[in-house]
């Protein structure tokens, strides 16, 4: 052979087998666009652009050797417009495939590599059982992998994901979130077989930036990631001759009402002969851990229930809550056994919130635990089994159900007395760094009770103890002191504490708390002997330093802000200077309602009353002229350029009329905020003397995106609550 042929050897070689290479698709997931059983789509993302979207598949596993495969589908790709590192995002239907079939494939291009070789399972269509799984709430901590590693052990054909995937809120910027979970979804969501599952959906207010009533741009990984159905966020799947899958949009990008709610009406009475329908959704109509009238519930019951009754719904998965539940069978507002019942609430990875106090009426079973349901449809008979992070099935309905005697029992152990609720502590926040935390934990019950408890590492943050083991007797009390050192500089700090409790049943409860920790410090530099500046938005001066008050996070989650905001505090001889420089990727859609005439220098409610107000972006600054908390000054300024004052006296009295200059300016991808105070308003002659202590926050309103309501200081406090003010120290 010579040396020539030798060299083509290897090159066709290198074609035959051409994966794993170093710009070869990261992430390779599954979901459908088509029908379940002879269709599949494929998706994967490439860090480099791409002219070919190519998936080579066959019946038998080819290893990789891609001239192997019999099959070759080609599809389309995209970009999300923003996204930093410009991956392609790949999209291919795989279409023309055997019912109940099994498929090996690899995915990418000749140019920059193809995948490791996956397989799939396509639906039976000829009434065979059929298996998913379902949960919500995800997110990225490591419970998720456990979770998911367990769920992918009940050998599910799909799984339905029920909204708040990643918590990434729509912003591009949280791109790492969509990746992490990505990973765990291809590390853990596999069959025993090694199979892939695919992934079915639902949006949920943590995918869309504002998270309810927004428009489609507003979810670009949702539509960009998981385009089930190219035009809406509800659409209908069909699993074989027995289930029937409705996947709604409970208020994010869709309206309860109007388009959504026809359509509803309109597929359940087309599959009304189908044995088992079930609907996917995230916001409850029956919630576990917020109020009963909670307001995207009530729209839900007053849009959804009355179609679910009418054609009588099987099923109703619901999340958003972090709990467990199962509802009575209802129809018609009450308990009745030809209704639905409602399973939830979306804990499948996130920390478990507390429940509503006090039982619901509507409520069969409720506890706070991490958990995810398997389905299993056969004919006309449909068996659902909730199953705890440590693979323990723990409730079974319909309640005589196979297996359903054992839940009990395990039920039994894993949903405590309400009174073991009083030895875990509430929810720790608000926290200084380099302080010590003190938790006091009671045992209730008439026996030894076994707690542990373990601070998870944190960067920039150190405890001490960071973990413990304790035995309380019967009634008795023990103190626990952690001491807190960081030389971390910012703002805020957000970490898990897992707390492991055996009240000698032999099972262990796993609660989680968050502690959020803030340093809210800012030195305040005072500069002699400068002009009174034109506050016009031009602030050289401030240019090259550094702003002094940054970090901010959101009021809703503690999670830094979607959108950031830095702002600059300086102490001039003609008042007190604030300048901040509020951030916004999406300033395009930024239509200000309000105008300088919609100002108003002190509060009334009659003042306050329809005005516009509160209606625009703004940015707000609360000041308290000494240590301690006795009630805020409070001023604002709008994007439409309007202002408020709300002066109080040391009695609390309201003080008419002020001197604040304000003004706001705006910017191709940002608005500016700024104030100039003078000291009279506050109650001082000058700048205060160096050493001095005020207490101070500021907060920035996104009307046109509610969660992400943002605080320098303390995010999970009310704006008034003085006392989760930070403090600034003039210098």
């Amino acid at each position: 052979m010579t040396r020539r042929h030798t060299i083509l050897v290897i090159v066709a070689a290198a074609l035959l087998c051409c994966t794993g290479g170093a710009t070869a698709p990261r992430f390779v997931y599954l979901t459908w666009q088509g029908d379940t059983s002879t269709t599949i789509t494929v998706y994967y993302h490439t860090d480099a652009a791409a002219d070919d979207s190519t998936v080579r598949y066959d019946e038998q596993p080819r290893g990789g050797r891609l001239d192997d495969y019999t099959f070759t589908a080609q599809g389309r790709r995209h970009q999300i417009e923003g996204l930093a590192d410009g991956r392609t995002i790949h999209v291919v239907e795989l279409s023309d495939l055997k019912p109940a079939a099994t498929y090996y494939f690899v995915a990418g291009d000749l140019e920059n590599g193809f995948s490791d070789e996956h397989s799939f399972r396509t639906i039976p269509n000829d009434g065979q059982p059929i298996r998913f799984v379902v949960g919500g709430d995800m997110g990225t901590l490591p419970d998720v992998g456990e979770l998911m590693a367990r769920a992918g052990a009940t050998d599910p054909m799909f799984a339905i994901v029920g909204g708040d995937i990643t918590y990434a809120n729509g912003n591009i910027t949280n791109v790492g979130r969509w990746d992490q979970w990505l990973e765990f979804w291809q590390r853990h969501m596999r069959t025993p077989d090694g199979h892939d599952i695919p992934i079915v959906a639902a949006i949920g207010n943590h995918e869309v930036h504002g998270g309810f009533e927004q428009p489609r741009e507003h979810a670009p990984f949702y539509t960009g990631y998981l385009a089930q159905n190219r035009d809406r966020t509800y659409f209908t799947m069909q699993f074989g001759p027995n289930l029937t899958l409705f996947v709604l949009d409970s208020g994010h990008i869709a309206r309860h009402d109007g388009a959504q709610a026809e359509w509803l009406e309109t597929e359940l009475q087309r599959c009304r002969q189908v044995p088992n329908r079930v609907a996917a959704y995230h916001v409850p109509l029956y919630p576990t851990a917020r109020p009963f009238h909670y307001e995207f519930s009530v729209r839900g019951r007053t849009h959804w229930a009355p179609l679910f009754d009418r054609y009588g719904l099987t099923a109703a998965f619901e999340h958003h809550d972090h709990a467990f539940k199962r509802t009575w069978p209802i129809r018609n507002g009450q308990r009745d056994p030809s209704g639905t019942v409602y399973l939830g609430d979306g804990c499948f990875g996130m920390p478990h919130r507390p429940l509503t106090e006090g039982p619901q009426w509507y409520q069969a079973k409720a506890a706070p635990l991490q958990h995810f349901w398997s389905v299993e449809v056969a004919g006309d008979q449909i068996h659902c089994r909730a199953i705890s992070k440590a693979g323990k099935v723990f409730d079974v309905y319909p309640p005589d159900a196979p297996d359903a005697a054992e839940a009990e029992q395990m039920w039994a152990m894993l949903a405590w007395p309400e009174s073991i609720g009083e030895v875990i502590p509430e929810q720790a926040a608000n926290h200084r760094i380099d302080s010590t935390i003190t938790w006091t934990l009671l045992n209730p019950l008439a026996t030894d009770l076994e707690v542990a408890f373990e601070i998870l590492p944190t960067t920039g943050i150190r405890f001490e103890p960071d973990r413990q083991e304790l035995t309380l007797a019967p009634g008795t009390e023990v103190v626990v002191n952690v001491a807190v050192t960081s030389d971390e500089a910012r703002n805020r700090l957000n970490v898990h504490t897992r707390w492991r409790v055996d009240a000698g049943r032999g099972a262990y409860e796993t609660v989680h708390t968050s502690v959020m920790f803030f340093r809210r410090e800012a030195v305040v530099e005072t500069v002699r002997g400068v002009a009174a500046p034109p506050v016009d938005g031009s602030v050289p001066a401030l240019a090259a330093t550094p702003p002094n008050l940054t970090g901010f996070a959101q009021r809703a989650d503690g999670q830094p802000a979607a959108q950031g905001t830095d702002a600059w505090v300086t102490a001039i001889p003609a008042g007190l200077h604030v300048y901040a420089i509020c951030h916004d990727a999406d300033m395009a859609n930024r239509l200000s309602p309000t105008t300088p005439e919609n100002s108003f220098t002190f509060h009334t409610p009659e003042l306050e009353a329809g005005n516009p107000f509160w209606n625009d972006d703004n940015v707000e600054l609360f000041l308290i002229p000494q240590t301690e908390p006795v009630g805020a000054m409070q001023y604002a300024v709008t994007l439409g350029g309007a202002t408020y004052v709300d002066r109080k006296s040391a009695a609390g009295e309201h003080l008419r009329g002020s001197g604040m200059r304000a003004n706001s300016s705006r910017f191709e991808n940002r608005w500016t905020a700024e104030f100039l105070i003078p000291w009279s308003d506050l109650g001082q002659q000058g700048p205060p003397p160096p050493g001095t202590v005020w207490r101070l926050d500021v907060a920035r309103t996104h009307t046109l995106n509610q969660s992400d309501i943002s605080r320098w200081a303390n995010p999970t406090a009310s704006n008034h609550a003085a006392e989760h003010f930070g403090y600034i120290k003039f210098e």
